[in-house]
């Protein structure tokens, strides 16, 4: 399992990013990726886990603990960041400062020790 902090992204002078007066925040953009996973090359089955990980991400407040499966399909959604066009293109679903952000923090997020110390 994998803690995730759900925090504000920054822009490249450290200020927190906003559209208008909403600030963004991971979640923001991990939301927009599982809502726009059919078309991310994900299997079927990778497609479910998304539809599942969507409620879970949607109601976590500052962090989220993903099991190993569930952060393995939004790792795969991060690290690619296109969705595919009904006419074949594939198009990036943020620019650069989202996507490498979001990235990073997925990366980062903290495997999760279990009772008898191992990582789970």
């Amino acid at each position: 399992m994998k803690k995730l902090k759900l925090e504000n992204l920054k822009g490249f002078d450290g200020k927190p990013l906003k559209e208008g007066d909403k600030v963004i925040g991971l979640k923001d953009v991990l939301m927009a990726y599982l809502r726009n996973a059919h078309a991310m090359g994900l299997t079927d089955k990778e497609q479910t886990t998304a539809y599942g990980l969507g409620f879970l991400i949607a109601q976590a407040k500052e962090s989220v603990e993903l099991p190993n499966d569930e952060y393995d399909v939004l790792k795969k959604l991060c690290d690619n960041g296109k969705v595919k066009a009904p006419n074949g293109q594939e198009q990036q679903l943020f620019g650069v400062i989202y996507k490498e952000q979001v990235r990073q923090m997925v990366n980062d997020a903290q495997p999760i020790k279990g009772e008898n110390g191992t990582v789970n």
